[in-house]
């Protein structure tokens, strides 16, 4: 984009909330190989399931200038000392131990973030020294830091939350409906596509390093600001654009050693390179000792990894009935084990779900990538909002459920479809019907009719490439509706609008009814 394109795109861009700054008390942490972390007053990087994660000055030895400082983010789980207390902590250190394993197993490489140092053995813990001199026993991550000035995370970039740039076509429409200007409208789509467009990207290159990151679909990826402001060039990949990422413990580990089982055969050939490929099992433990710990946000998974989050069995713990229970509730166990066992046929059937009891597993691997990529395209580039979320009050289930589907041809199945259904402007519906495209195939339920992370990329670069041709002028608008004359953009609530018009509704119906029913039975589990 040239320096004229990337003025204006600064210029549109949206300004994100300021959150709060939260300040953190000064502290050390030793580490057992010799190294010290000192802790910085500033903001918070982030949360996870321990303490926060801090920026922090890193002390170690570098060749040829002696101990020097580093920046570097420190994520860290305060053990309890009490045996009882800390063996409920033991999920917690598990999966702070498999992130540093998957961290140095990825080495760094992009799209990885790099790990420095780690003490994650509660047997031979790191020190937590607070500056009122208590010393704490816990295990550690010191990271790449991955700053705010220039790192912003997906969730942040497409408004998926509070305090976000809203990087999505409802939020960009309401803005363009406030300002009528084309040419900021062109400039936010471009600035979307990019970040689509990298996510893909971050994919496709964790793939080919041996990793499918199952919870790095709607978060979980930084993004370099300079790419989305046009100050860098987006590049194709295999280049790297610097996106990276993070919270590495529900990284599903792909390759030969971990393709192979007693009663299983090499995974369908519609998967892929059996190096691109998994066989997960469904067993709880054994996914724990394999270094496959299952995880990922509901709404933003592909059918099969939601399928390895339901265990081993034709009729787990969970969904047996018991003593007591209402009737309601058993019959709705009921519907979901009817529904469980076909899912699991239909899987068994096509060589996805393979072997007996403990020993079952799933064969997953980059389709799963892509249907993840699809459903944030579908997400940012259609619908305008994050498909997962509880039930707002008065809600009704499946009316929400119908706002969460789309039609085969990648629009939103709903009473308002796209916000972007209502700019009258060629090359906005010239980018539109590329982005519902993309998403129609990407989230096919079938793995061997979704196409490539490579097809996703070169799609969504043909679809930017549309855009930065683009002159939106008045002689490319037709039937325009400004903004005055069309009404503000439907609020995130527009979607529970009355009079949704019959006939259209018969016709989606008519459309879906097969893909319908594997969704169904897929949002019942």
């Amino acid at each position: 984009m040239g320096a004229a394109a990337a003025a204006a795109s600064s210029t549109a861009r949206p300004q994100p909330e300021v959150a709060p700054i939260t300040r953190m008390p000064k502290g050390t942490i030793n580490f057992t190989s010799g190294l010290k972390a000192e802790f910085e007053e500033g903001t918070m990087l982030g949360q996870g399931k321990g303490k926060p994660v801090v920026m922090a000055k890193l002390w170690r030895p570098l060749p040829g200038r002696g101990v020097t400082p580093v920046r570097a983010a420190i994520k860290r789980l305060t053990l309890h000392e009490d045996p009882r207390k800390r063996q409920l902590q033991k999920r917690d250190i598990t999966e702070l131990r498999q992130e540093a394993k998957t961290m140095s197993k990825m080495g760094g490489w992009a799209p990885f973030i790099n790990l420095i140092a780690a003490d994650t053995d509660d047997a031979k813990p790191a020190e937590y020294v607070r500056s009122d001199g208590v010393k704490t026993p816990v295990l550690c991550i010191a990271m790449e830091a991955l700053e705010g000035s220039k790192f912003e995370e997906i969730e942040k970039v497409f408004g998926f939350v509070p305090g976000g740039y809203g990087y999505n076509v409802r939020a960009i429409h309401e803005r363009f409906a406030a300002s009528g200007d084309p040419e900021q409208l062109r400039q936010e789509l471009i600035v979307l596509t990019k970040a689509l467009a990298m996510v893909c990207q971050a994919h496709r290159g964790a793939v080919w390093r041996g990793g499918l990151h199952q919870d790095g679909f709607n978060k979980n990826i930084m993004l370099p600001k300079a790419v989305l402001d046009g100050e860098r060039a987006l590049k194709p990949y295999p280049a790297d654009n610097g996106q990276r990422m993070i919270d590495l413990t529900n990284v599903i580990h792909l390759g030969a050693t971990t393709t192979s089982s007693s009663s299983s055969g090499p995974p369908p050939r519609y998967m892929g390179e059996p190096a691109h490929t998994a066989l997960v099992p469904l067993d709880p433990e054994q996914q724990q000792r394999r270094g496959q710990i299952v995880g990922s946000t509901p709404f933003s998974r592909a059918p099969e990894l939601i399928m390895v989050t339901t265990c081993h069995g034709d009729t787990p713990a969970g969904l047996q009935p018991k003593d007591g229970e209402s009737a309601e509730v058993q019959a709705q166990k009921a519907a979901l084990s009817a529904a469980r066992a076909e899912v699991r046929d239909d899987m068994r059937e096509r060589g996805l779900l393979v072997g007996k009891g403990k020993e079952e597993g799933i064969w997953v691997g980059a389709p799963a990538a892509v249907h993840g990529v699809g459903l944030l395209i579908a997400a940012a580039g259609t619908l305008g909002r994050s498909i997962e979320g509880p039930l707002k009050e008065g809600e009704d289930q499946q009316r929400w459920y119908d706002t969460t589907r789309w039609r085969v041809d990648g629009r939103p199945n709903s009473a308002d479809g796209c916000p972007l259904d209502k700019v009258k402007l060629d090359f906005v519906q010239e980018w539109l019907n590329r982005i519902c495209a993309i998403a129609a195939k990407a989230t096919n339920p079938e793995e061997q009719d979704r196409g490539t992370l490579q097809d996703v990329e070169d799609a969504l670069f043909a679809a930017l490439k549309a855009l930065e041709r683009a002159k939106p002028t008045a002689s490319t608008a037709h039937d325009t509706q400004h903004p005055t004359t069309a009404g503000a953009a439907p609020s995130e609530d527009a979607h529970h609008a009355e009079g949704e018009d019959e006939q259209v509704a018969a016709e989606q119906q008519q459309q879906q009814q097969q893909q319908q029913q594997q969704q169904q039975q897929q949002q019942q589990l």
